[in-house]
């Protein structure tokens, strides 16, 4: 095999059948299958009538023409003459073929004499020409008439469009004339092989392409494990033409299917595709034909560079024009493009290895000036047909424009090309090694393991085995294996600075990140330290990083001082929220309060990332999002961004970033109540964190079950679980959570008398509030003091704790764009007032937190206010949840069929959604109309206000 030629993957299982060798229902077809029902039944009445199937080859004509003849033959009495695809067999015509059952069963002189003849010349095999249209036709009428006056009939023809002109024609009388025949007429055809004349005035159904969800609905019965990302590009590709989703789907391999490995480029055509895509396309002029290969090896290019390509092969792009008026070609803003992206890949599959080396052999002698050199590299490497270095480190230096240009898939695609057509064996295993990191970056975790195990096979080099060391344990760390030492991928980052800065950056970040997430004081200790000793290029960076991990080594303080000067250097923009793994996480940002000012650039980066983008750098980039969103009251936004996450990666391959949204979402049940769920999650959360040793998605998950516990009253198992989080030597203690946990463990020791506890871990909070400067942890500080002064013994508890609870209001002030820091100040010290039988005052702080609960859909706290107010003798009314007219129509809708009792998997098959997209939507229609199950809907009045 060549180096230009990619070698084309094994297709995988092939795509899913009925075991029973039954076909599978029809997706999306339903509208189409009534009509040939009522056609079936107008016939089996003893009426009559025709229907044309019109569709491109793929819409599903045969299948759906299949189904019809299945139900006629359920149809007691009803009697089915069909001539299925294919042409007729040793030359008999299709007439012929169609009416040859009935031919023996009409007696001699039942038709007139003209009509017989014609009828007995015509089933001995003579074209209709020869015989005569009108003759044929109505003999052929008649024919069928007399049978039906037996038995009704269905007659169904597919690809009636090979049939000649005077069989169509034949066709077309009777099928006008059939009312009141007991016969129905069922032709399948494509319109654009049948020619206007014949076309014209046709009772057509066209059938066109499936929608976006039955399209979906097709390839998940198809491939049931089939990723979201490789599902929507298939989508995109086949343009929901049900047999090119059916073929390109079955011609992936499981691992593509997945999504652990990348799709081909350009994505794999089987010879049937190929055929029904390129038909159209046969009778092009040749010059018109060599201008299309450049198009289709070249994507992407300029037309300058597709014009002097196509010269050196004997065209140019002033012979467009036939494809353009064949509707193959559209002019772009600056190059052709193809108008069915299913067109180019079938192109480049049909080209012969030595033709497309030449092709792009044309396409690198084109890309002249610097502009173009990074896709003329690309080019030149794809037209060889051996190694060549001279080559393979053009392309190399070329991989970051490419990047850049491209995306990061296909940057990891060039580099591993590069590392192909390399001679030198040390230098090939690097660039491999290389490539191998990049495909993990982009999401391919799969591809990057066996580049690696490609690249250290026989390998002497002693860089490239520490680097693939380092590799090997970025890829366990990523995937979900607990990793205890960050001292390998610390030497990986020392051998590999020399060659490759981009990779012994990466090998440096994680090394951090893996310190972090356990959360241990000596790993944190002991990583910095080796960032530290690291010398040249990355000395400067590495100190950055050792800074913001000895932050974090000490259990009695942060320095928030220091962490602020590294968050700084690392920048908040949208391109540090854009890695798979990029250093600083973003709970750091929301631990020193700049959280605001760092979502921006997440939010960027978010919105950058379209469904082009690798799957695991959107969930990333999501994970983030909603890590910011959690902190600043976008709890709607969070919880969207969370669940888009776990519906991208909810694989093998990425279990701690699965984890840590899991986590997230579980954060957003608590805050609205629905504590089932937020539990479910958490769980799943801790199951995939406790056995990896990360203390900071642990922390998280214990956190919300501990507050979980605490607002159902459960006081017991709150301090229970939140110890584990708060108190330093707990299994899940982490420096970034406890200071956050702090309030809640406190209330939860005050609950269960546990006063010195509480005032312990209040003073510790004080002092961690200190350090890091920001002011939610000084009013956090403030309300766990004063919260343990109120609930001192003696008259001196008040005089402590008022001016404590005045702080944390002040503090809060300062902190309004965290909207749960102002309810649990403003709520603390309403309960407070309340205790110290200061009403107004009491009602007025109630009222503040009431108002901000009702905003956030708080549910929790809602009901707690609400108690109180009541207590305090406040009316209630300013706590009450929206009206039902509050909902969306597609709310109402799911609401409604959720109160009778559907699951999500039933109001799903119904309204073509996923289970997750309804959970969504109920998940936000529950704080609107003021509940936290489903089991709470037939209380309310779904009806539409507007009918």
């Amino acid at each position: 095999m060549s180096a230009g030629s990619a070698a084309p993957d094994a297709p995988g299982a092939p795509a899913s059948r009925p075991a029973s060798g039954r076909p599978e229902p029809l997706v999306g077809r339903e509208a189409e299958l009534i009509a040939l029902a009522s056609l079936t039944a107008r016939a089996a009445a003893g009426e009559g009538g025709w229907l044309v199937l019109g569709g491109r080859t793929g819409a599903g004509k045969s299948r759906l023409l299949a189904a019809a003849v299945r139900q006629a033959e359920q149809v007691d009495g009803l009697r089915v003459l069909a001539a299925p695809a294919g042409g007729p067999p040793s030359g008999c015509p299709l007439l012929a073929r169609l009416l040859a059952p009935l031919a023996g069963e009409e007696p001699g002189g039942a038709l007139p004499a003209r009509q017989e003849a014609a009828l007995r010349r015509l089933l001995a095999g003579e074209p209709v020409e020869a015989v005569g249209r009108m003759p044929v036709a109505v003999a052929v009428l008649n024919l069928l008439a007399r049978a039906a006056e037996r038995r009704p009939l269905l007659v169904a023809v597919d690809d009636a469009h090979d049939a000649d002109d005077a069989t169509l024609e034949v066709l077309a009388f009777v099928g006008r004339r059939l009312s009141s025949t007991g016969v129905a007429l069922l032709l399948a055809v494509d319109p654009r092989r049948l020619g206007a004349p014949h076309a014209a005035g046709l009772p057509m159904l066209e059938l066109g392409a499936l929608g976006p969800e039955h399209a979906l609905v097709l390839l998940r019965r198809l491939a049931p494990d089939i990723a979201p990302g490789v599902a929507a590009e298939l989508r995109a590709l086949a343009r929901c033409c049900p047999m090119a989703l059916t073929e390109l789907v079955g011609a992936l391999t499981e691992r593509e299917r997945n999504g652990s490995e990348p799709l081909p480029r350009p994505v794999r055509v089987t010879l049937r595709v190929a055929d029904a895509v390129l038909e159209p396309l046969a009778g092009l002029p040749g010059r018109t034909a060599i201008l299309m290969e450049v198009l289709a090896a070249g994507p992407g290019s300029d037309e300058a560079t597709v014009d002097a390509a196509a010269r050196l092969l004997g065209s140019s792009l002033a012979d467009s024009g036939p494809a353009e008026d064949a509707g193959v070609l559209e002019a772009g803003e600056r190059r052709l493009e193809f108008t069915d992206p299913l067109v180019r890949a079938a192109l480049y599959t049909r080209l012969g290895e030595a033709r497309r080396r030449a092709v792009h052999a044309a396409l690198a002698a084109a890309c002249t000036g610097e502009a173009r050199a990074a896709a003329g590299a690309w080019h030149a490497a794809l037209a060889l047909d051996g190694p060549d270095d001279a080559a393979a480190d053009r392309l190399e230096g070329s991989v970051p424009a490419l990047g850049r240009a491209y995306g990061l898939l296909f940057g990891a695609r060039a580099r591993e090309l590069a590392g192909r057509v390399t001679a030198r064996p040390g230098l090939r295993a690097r660039r491999l090694l290389a490539a191998a990191r990049e495909y993990w970056l982009a999401g391919y975790t799969e591809r990057a393991r066996s580049l690696l195990a490609e690249a250290v096979e026989g390998a002497l080099d002693p860089g490239v085995r520490a680097a693939a060391d380092g590799l090997e344990l970025t890829l366990d760390y990523a995937s979900g294996l607990a990793v205890e030492d960050t001292g390998p991928l610390l030497r990986a980052t020392e051998a590999m600075a020399p060659s490759h800065q981009g990779m012994a950056v990466s090998f440096m970040s994680m090394a951090a990140r893996v310190a972090y997430c356990g959360g241990d004081a000596r790993l944190l200790a002991a990583t910095a330290d080796g960032l530290d000793a690291l010398a040249g290029p990355l000395a400067g960076a590495a100190g950055r990083l050792a800074a913001a991990l000895r932050t974090l080594t000490r259990t009695d303080r942060i320095d928030g001082e220091a962490l602020r000067s590294a968050l700084e250097a690392a920048g908040t923009g949208a391109a540090a929220w854009s890695m798979q793994w990029s250093w600083p996480p973003p709970e750091l940002y929301v631990l020193v309060g700049e959280e605001e000012r760092s979502y921006l650039g997440c939010r960027e980066a978010v919105a950058a990332l379209g469904e082009a983008a690798p799957v695991t750098t959107r969930a990333v980039a999501l994970t983030f999002a909603a890590e910011h969103e959690l902190s600043l009251g976008h709890w709607d936004a969070a919880h969207e961004h969370a669940q888009a996450g776990i519906d991208l990666i909810e694989q093998p391959e990425h279990r701690p970033l699965t984890a840590r949204l899991l986590v997230q979402l579980a954060q957003v049940h608590a805050l609205r109540g629905r504590f089932e769920e937020a539990e479910r999650s958490a769980r799943r959360a801790l199951a995939i964190s406790v056995p990896l040793r990360n203390a900071l998605i642990s922390a998280m998950a214990y956190w919300t079950l501990g507050v979980i516990d605490l607002l159902a009253g459960r006081s017991g198992a709150a301090l229970a679980t939140l110890r584990r989080v708060v108190e330093p030597g707990g299994d899940a203690w982490h420096p970034v959570v406890a200071p956050q946990a702090a309030v809640s463990y406190v209330r939860a020791a005050l609950d269960r008398g546990e006063h010195a506890a509480a005032g312990a871990v209040a003073e510790r909070l004080a002092g961690t509030a200190g350090d890091i400067g920001a002011p939610w942890a000084r009013c956090m500080a403030a309300v766990a003091r004063a919260l343990v002064a109120a609930d001192s013994p003696g008259p001196e508890a008040a005089a402590r704790a008022e001016p404590l609870f005045l702080e944390a209001l002040r503090e809060a002030e300062r902190e309004r764009q965290r909207p749960l820091i102002q309810l649990t100040a403003s709520l603390a010290y309403g309960v407070y007032l309340h205790r110290r039988r200061r009403r107004g005052d009491a009602q007025r702080h109630l009222r503040t937190a009431s108002d901000i609960a009702v905003r956030l859909g708080a549910v929790p706290w809602q009901r707690i206010i609400q108690q109180y107010l009541r207590a305090a003798g406040g009316a209630v009314d300013g706590a009450a949840p929206a009206a039902p007219e509050a909902l969306t129509p597609r709310e109402r809708e799911i609401a409604r069929l959720a109160a009778a009792g559907l699951s999500n998997r039933a109001i799903g098959e119904r309204l073509f959604l996923s289970p997750r997209t309804v959970g969504y939507h109920l998940y936000r229609v529950f704080p609107k109309l003021g509940i936290t199950s489903r089991a709470e809907l037939h209380r309310v009045d779904l009806s539409d206000p507007h009918e």
